[in-house]
């Protein structure tokens, strides 16, 4: 289920208290990204591979659609990050953060 950010929750990315993280492609950030997101490809987590934050801080994903968000949010609570919230598709990121 797609998660909708509250006002809090803008402000506490805005504020750097929590991530915005964008995890499509090299090619698909090349083409249009949030200015408050992060890129953390899908691809390197199910690699393995994963960013070193704090792992408690709260971390709102987002991808095309919605599906790799989805992804990714398993594959980060699956390794430490205990909270993480699929917002879908960069449609879904509010204006304010792009």
């Amino acid at each position: 289920m797609e998660h909708r950010l509250t006002h809090e929750e803008i402000q506490a990315i805005l504020e750097g208290r929590a991530l915005l993280v964008d995890v499509r492609s090299d090619a698909e950030v090349a083409e249009h990204t949030c200015r408050a997101a992060m890129h953390w490809d899908v691809q390197e987590m199910v690699e393995g591979r994963f960013p070193s934050v704090d792992k408690s801080m709260p971390v709102f994903v987002f991808c095309r659609s919605g599906n790799r968000s989805a992804t990714a949010q398993t594959l980060l609570l699956g390794n430490g990050f205990t909270d993480v919230h699929n917002i879908g598709g960069v449609h879904s990121v509010p204006d304010e953060l792009c």
